[in-house]
């Protein structure tokens, strides 16, 4: 349950831009991510998954969990070496974040650069230095599980493959094992096991142990009472000394007692030692050669069976080849003979309903009908052929009508061309000359300008002019570019206001859009627009020569200094803003008049004359003079084109009425040439088909009258012919049959001999494997008699040697037991001869004999044994408490084990039954909003995952019963579900729309949004499909739509 803990409580991270070089279909491609969902749109074939395989691999994922092959390598785009991804997190804020937001800042960069042999990975930090990770591969891990992004898990990024698979293909059985795998529950259980299984392990060892600690505290009291018994021994040394004489004497006596045996024994020893040894032997050998001799026979026995049913089965397997053989070769006659019967009997039937009289007088009937019909038929189409041959030299007269009529047309085309071009060319030369006048005139007027340029400085020095509205716009807020691209046009890399319609347009979106810009005339004074109003700058006077630079009827200047001079705010022509001055009553008003009546669409007249020529100051009343001036001639030149305008359409009425009789024409032509070459021909193979028809019913007509006769020989004939095959054919099946029993009961020989032939060969086997042993246990006889005999030989030998050896022990020892008697007489003071110790019993005086004997060798390695005894009883005591500690360790272990136990086991339940609970109440939710009642059943026992979909008419019970976008919304809200009961923060998945329309898709995006927003989730969708307009009003800024191209078009 790595996954199921990690991102809890970092659910702010997100996903926020990815940039991908080289990697398979994209050379350079970078997109930003939405907060909640990111929808990637585009033709098949533009990359879209490729997204899904890029967010998989940055985060550490191999190839294979892609679904793209089982190497890295194998995604960099084809003619390229090398591929990169870069992937930035936002991360989130807050005191949880102290270590990484000291590291890297608000955001972390992650760089993967894939190579044909290797893969690499860097880091950078929110300012774009790279930061020294000694273990890039955990790190990258541990970052993924802070930020809650796990996209090898095949739940939380579905590939067209692993959604199609989890979806559609999969049965109950794999949904349940899929969504337990994708919690890691498997790997969970897997973890309980190791943990018994250390836990057994852990019981085992401290059985062991205790077994370790009983042995060692039995030894410290063991090593306790040696050693008390040691350190008392002291005083039993004198008794000790006293009882050795006398027990000295006692040992000579029995030495020379034994002695004296030994050497009556050694005589009859050796020699009955060998002879029994050989009568075992023997013995021993004839059993073993009996039962050799015995599983020989046993075995010539079975070969002999062998062989007989080795023969048997040789004979029988011929027998059933032969039998096999006769019955494959007469299945094909038996076949071939069905199949003629059946052909008979076919043929039969056809000519007894051929020859019934009800069928013959139907067949009559009906092709004496078909004749009359055919009749009637070739009458219509030979009328149809004199009708079309009739009327095509009506059609060919026409034809010539129209031609001529398309060649005056042409003429009266080629004349009219003639007149536009003289036409043309009066223009453009009225044009020429209408520019060099006006030139020339502004010119002077332009002079005139410049020279009383300083008194009109002076009479209006305490004035303040404001330059005109526009030429461009620079842009102060990079945001509203885009809206002033789409308003204006933008050349040289500025937007120009070139029309009032350009001013209106920027004046509404100033009031709507809080736009900020500031507007720059071709002098230093400029008007900054900010939050819908305009406010000029001071600057230098503006000459009045620049008004003379546009147009008469389009002058795009705003004057907001009344004071100065009267200029005009966004006016048509002079003389409507002269109009609306003098409407104004005050002139500090105009400036708000004419913005007003702009601002709401409004034109005013044009044809307004200057009434007053006081109110306005001298250059505008040369530039009216100068208007008047050009007047003349410009109404030649409006003539002029008045006039190439009426030739234009003259000429494109000709070009139309040229077009119809060019189209009439050739669609007469076309009718002709249809009836000709296929109306007629057409008609004509008709009544060929007809006449043949017609003649061929009349044949069959004779046929059926003629025919009767001869049909009933031939179904008699048939008949007979039947019979006998039928009989043939029962013969063959009862033959068959007879053969199938026979082959049946060799087939049963055959195998009751196999079955005693594998009998015979395992008896075979064992009786070998028997014969061999009773040769090696013969070998083993002959070996160990061998040994026997060689050891009884050498006990012969040592035997005569200790024979002598003995002989002279009995002197020595007749010696050495006068030497103990003298010497146990002279300690006699101390202990004498009738001591109670003296009148035991031999075996009693022997025991306290040798226990003393031990004691005194003790006593006299007192000083070494004592001390060993102190060592050892300090390791052993020693030893003893580090096996009580390791106890102690083993038992607290075995304690935290338990507990650790426990606690997995129910976080595992726990976990699990809030996944089904959650998962089951938010896919009821999601199908409730769409007028459906659904629910996921969870079966523990039988290991399954199914939904259960109600909807208003019936139950339906699986979703393949459902319709295609119902059953597409019902796999997406089990999806949906599952991602909302899991700890994740970024979920993806391809093609998540199919079979939806276009409502359906809008209602699934709202509500996984809702479910999103609630888990604090991000998503990334792959669809082929595009989004309207009103999916995308109702989600706001809460999606984002990236469009792709095809990189292959």
């Amino acid at each position: 349950m790595s996954e199921a803990t990690g991102g809890e409580g970092h659910g702010s991270a997100w996903l926020e831009s990815i940039k991908l070089e080289n990697f398979m279909s994209h050379r350079i491609f970078e997109m930003m991510f939405n907060r909640y969902i990111t929808v990637v749109t585009g033709l098949n074939g533009s990359g879209k998954s490729a997204i899904l395989a890029a967010l998989m691999v940055v985060f550490g994922s191999r190839s294979k969990d892609t679904g793209r092959g089982v190497n890295v390598a194998n995604l960099i785009k084809e003619g390229e070496s090398v591929a990169y991804i870069t992937a930035t997190i936002r991360l989130p804020a807050g005191p949880a974040n102290g270590l990484y937001a000291q590291r890297y800042g608000d955001r972390v960069t992650i760089i993967r650069r894939i190579t044909k042999s290797a893969r690499t990975t860097q880091f950078k930090d929110s300012e774009g230095h790279s930061v020294s990770i000694k273990e890039p591969s955990k790190e990258l891990d541990a970052i993924a599980r802070y930020c809650g992004f796990f996209p090898s898990n095949p739940l939380v990024v579905l590939t067209q493959e692993a959604a199609k698979q989890f979806l559609t293909t999969s049965s109950t059985k794999d949904k349940y094992k899929r969504v337990q795998d994708a919690l890691r529950i498997a790997g969970t259980q897997k973890a309980i096991e190791s943990i018994s299984e250390r836990i057994h392990h852990q019981q085992e060892k401290q059985l062991e142990n205790q077994n370790i600690i009983k042995h060692l505290e039995a030894g410290v009291v063991k090593l306790q009472q040696d050693l008390s018994s040691a350190e008392s021994i002291g005083s039993e040394i004198k008794e000790l000394q006293q009882i050795v004489a006398w027990r000295k004497v006692k040992n000579a006596a029995d030495a020379l007692n034994t002695a004296k045996r030994e050497l009556v024994d050694l005589g009859s020893g050796p020699a009955s030692t060998t002879e029994s040894i050989s009568d075992s032997y023997e013995k021993a050998l004839v059993i073993s050669s009996n039962s050799i001799n015995e599983c020989t026979e046993r075995i010539e026995s079975l070969r002999s069976r062998i062989s007989e049913h080795s023969a048997r089965e040789q004979h029988e397997s011929a027998q059933m080849s032969a039998k096999q053989e006769e019955l494959d070769s007469s299945l094909p006659e038996l076949n071939s003979a069905m199949s003629t019967l059946n052909q008979w009997k076919a043929e039969l039937k056809e000519l007894t309903v051929e020859a019934s009289v009800e069928h013959r007088n139907a067949e009559i009937a009906s092709i004496s009908s078909k004749l009359e019909e055919l009749e009637a038929r070739k009458t219509r189409e030979e009328s149809q052929i004199r009708e079309l041959e009739d009327s095509l030299p009506d059609m060919e007269a026409a034809q010539d009508g129209l031609l001529a009529e398309f060649q005056q047309a042409k003429d009266a085309k080629d004349s009219s061309d003639k007149l536009l071009q003289e036409a043309e060319s009066e223009l453009k030369q009225l044009r020429r000359e209408n520019e060099t006048r006006r030139a020339s005139e502004n010119n002077s007027i332009i002079g005139e300008i410049i020279r009383n340029e300083p008194a009109w400085r002076a009479a209006n020095s305490k004035r303040r002019p404001v330059g005109p509205l526009g030429e461009y716009v620079q842009v102060t807020d990079p945001k509203w570019e885009p809206v002033l691209a789409s308003l204006l046009s933008k050349t040289n890399g500025a937007y120009w206001v070139t029309t009032s319609e350009d001013a209106i347009k920027l004046q509404r979106h100033i009031k709507q859009k809080n736009l900020r810009a500031t507007v720059h005339t071709r002098k230093p004074e400029v008007f900054d627009i900010e939050a819908g109003s305009l406010k000029p700058e001071k600057g230098r006077f503006t000459r009045a020569l620049d008004l003379l630079k546009f147009e008469n009827e389009q002058v795009k200047c705003l004057y907001s200094d009344l004071d100065a001079i009267e200029q005009i705010a966004l006016c048509d022509s002079i003389d409507e803003g002269i109009s609306l001055m003098r409407a104004g009553n005050r002139p500090k008003n105009l400036r708000t008049v004419i913005c007003t009546e702009l601002r709401n669409g409004n034109r005013v007249s044009r044809k307004i004359s200057i009434q007053n020529q006081r109110e306005l100051s001298e250059p505008f009343f040369l530039q009216n003079r100068a208007s008047s001036m050009r007047s003349n001639l410009s109404g030649q030149v409006a003539q002029a084109e008045e006039d190439y305008r009426h030739l234009a359409e003259e000429n494109k009425q000709y070009a139309r009425e040229l077009k119809d009789l060019h189209n009439q024409v050739r669609s007469s032509q076309a009718d002709i040439d249809e009836i000709k070459r296929d109306r007629i021909p057409q008609l004509h193979a008709d009544l060929n088909t007809i006449n043949q028809t017609v003649g061929e019913l009349r044949d069959r007509l004779e046929t059926l009258e003629n025919t009767q006769p001869m049909e009933e020989f031939r179904i008699d004939d048939l008949r007979a012919r039947i019979e006998q095959q039928e009989r043939q054919i029962a013969a063959g099946n009862k033959w068959q049959e007879s053969l199938q029993v026979e082959l049946r009961a060799l087939w049963e020989k055959a195998a009751v001999s196999k079955r005693k032939h594998k009998d015979a060969e395992a008896s075979l086997h064992s009786a070998r494997s028997e014969l061999s042993n009773l040769h090696l246990e013969r070998d083993r006889i002959l070996q160990k008699q061998d040994s026997e005999l060689r050891r009884n030989a050498t006990e012969v030998q040592i035997y005569q040697t200790r024979h002598e050896e003995l002989s002279n022990n009995v002197h020595e020892l007749d010696s050495q037991l006068a030497k103990c008697q003298e010497s146990a007489s002279l300690k006699g003071g101390q202990l004498s001869m009738a001591d109670e110790n003296l009148n035991h019993s031999i075996p009693e005086l022997e025991a306290m004999v040798q226990e003393l004997v031990k004691r005194k060798e003790r006593m006299e390695r007192r000083e070494v044994d004592v001390n060993e005894l102190h060592a050892k009883y300090t390791n052993m005591k020693r030893t003893l408490d580090d096996a009580r500690n390791v106890q102690a360790e083993i038992s607290e272990e075995l304690s935290i084990l338990r507990t650790a136990l426990q606690n997995r086991t129910e976080n595992l339940e726990n976990e699990w039954r809030y996944l089904k609970k959650q998962s089951s109440k938010t896919f009821s939710k999601l199908m409730k909003k769409m007028n459906f009642q659904g629910s996921l059943d969870y079966d523990d026992e039988k290991g399954t995952l199914s939904t259960s979909v109600y909807p208003a008419s019936n139950r339906v019970q699986r979703t393949g019963t459902l319709s295609g976008g119902e059953r597409s919304f019902t796999q997406l809200a089990l999806i949906v579900s599952i991602w909302r009961s899991m700890p994740v923060n970024l979920v993806a998945m391809d093609e998540y729309d199919v079979y939806m329309d276009r409502q359906t898709r809008r209602r699934a995006l709202v509500l996984m949004l809702d479910c999103l927003r609630e888990q604090n989730q991000q998503c990334v969708l792959i669809t082929p499909l595009e989004l309207d307009v009103a999916t995308l009003d109702e989600l706001g800024d809460k999606i984002s739509i990236f469009r792709l191209e095809n990189p292959r078009a």
